[in-house]
């Protein structure tokens, strides 16, 4: 998706801000209280938008940046969790599974 212009920026500005950024949302962002202001001004952008009035494109690079170094960590932290390894044990018994299944000539 690209977004050539102001309004689809203000779409996509319009968008992310209501799916990560409000309160009670399913799919609600944690952040840091310096993010939090910053949301606080990306929604006054949103509401007070008029045309001709240029939305940058770097306009959500904090943001980018801070769920990129969260998601990492987060994912960082799932892989230590014992619902991980349960989970690689589970891969490990279907591929052998399967693997047999293939060897035996019964695999469908």
């Amino acid at each position: 998706m690209t977004l050539e212009t102001d309004e689809s920026r203000l779409q996509c500005l319009h968008n992310i801000i209501e799916k990560y950024f409000e309160k009670h949302s399913p799919v609600e962002l944690n952040l840091p209280g310096t993010l939090i202001d910053y949301v606080k001004e990306l929604k006054g952008v949103v509401s007070s938008y008029r045309e001709g009035v240029c939305i940058e494109r770097t306009l959500l690079e904090r943001l980018r940046i801070h769920c990129i170094t969260d998601t990492q960590d987060i994912f960082k932290r799932f892989q230590q969790s014992a619902a991980y390894k349960t989970i690689e044990r589970e891969e490990i018994t279907i591929k052998t599974q399967e693997e047999l299944l293939h060897q035996t000539g019964m695999n469908v």
